[in-house]
């Protein structure tokens, strides 16, 4: 038997504190995907993770937050929508949706279950759970969407691509996408947005920068960070944080760099819960309050 767990993603439901997390696991050759639940963010996390709700199910390529009434969303790579729902008897599967003809890579969902999800040929698509239907079709990117991030209590979004682009788009409208950044050299991985005008992008090369779309299309700074591709990037207490595919976890805070390393692997997911909370390739979860 031979199994191996890489964390891949996490998520806390703010009013429940139900935090959910997604690892990775290897059994005789086979993958599969292992989702915990724990009540509340525990002291210590133990090694190999356990907690009262766990389930396995087939290999998930991404995952949505947590939404009311103990249910997630996860994507796969045929294309798939998986509606899950977990309570004290465990986790189960209720409904699979097909949305995309290549593999499902990146997935966003918020209060209204709305389900904005990017997949490995450049589409972009939003799927209404509520009405088990698809509603929008995007067709913005020439290769894989890395990350899509929707601005709260709006109908906009953004997305970024191994085409080097990252946009951003207005469902209400229906307008073109605007172009926050065109950088085929040096691709956009990871995006977040304070506004419709102000931008944080991670990049492959391992560098931050920040845009302001009323300055022109061009980064106002740019910080080179990393070693490695850069997975995730947000805001905390003001500061810039960043994490990537080195292991390191980055702030910049009054255009301050700090660097540290945090994990032995590829960083694949980092959640503000009043500090930072981040998972790797190395089977860990970390606190992290260096900030």
């Amino acid at each position: 038997m031979n199994r191996h767990k890489n964390i891949d993603f996490l998520s806390l439901h703010k009013e429940s504190q139900n935090l959910l997390v997604a690892a990775s696991c290897l059994t005789y050759n086979k993958w599969s995907t292992k989702f915990l639940i724990y009540d509340k963010i525990p002291e210590k996390f133990s090694e190999p993770l356990e907690s009262n709700i766990s389930d396995e199910f087939n290999t998930t390529s991404c995952c949505g937050e947590i939404l009311e009434k103990g249910k997630f969303v996860v994507g796969d790579d045929d294309g798939n929508l998986a509606l899950l729902s977990y309570d004290k008897s465990g986790i189960m599967e209720l409904n699979k949706y097909p949305v995309a003809d290549s593999g499902l890579t990146s997935l966003i969902t918020d209060s209204n279950n709305t389900v904005i999800c990017g997949s490995f040929d450049g589409h972009v698509k939003v799927f209404l759970l509520d009405e088990e239907r698809m509603t929008d079709f995007y067709d913005l990117h020439l290769a894989k969407v890395c990350s899509i991030y929707s601005l709260n209590s709006t109908n906009l979004f953004c997305s970024t691509s191994l085409d080097g682009t990252c946009l951003l788009v207005d469902r209400k409208l229906k307008s073109p996408a605007k172009v926050i950044m065109n950088c085929p050299e040096n691709p956009p991985t990871s995006v977040w947005a304070k506004d419709s005008s102000s931008f944080i992008i991670g990049t492959e090369a391992g560098t931050v920068q920040e845009y302001d779309l009323r300055n022109g299309a061009h980064p106002l700074k740019e910080y080179f960070q990393h070693n490695r591709s850069v997975t995730k990037v947000l805001k905390h207490n003001n500061a810039i944080v960043s994490s990537a595919e080195d292991g390191c976890i980055c702030t910049i805070k009054k255009e301050e760099s700090r660097k540290f390393a945090v994990h032995t692997d590829i960083v694949t997911d980092m959640i503000d819960v009043g500090y930072i909370l981040s998972c790797g390739w190395d089977g860990k979860i970390c606190k992290f309050t260096e900030i």
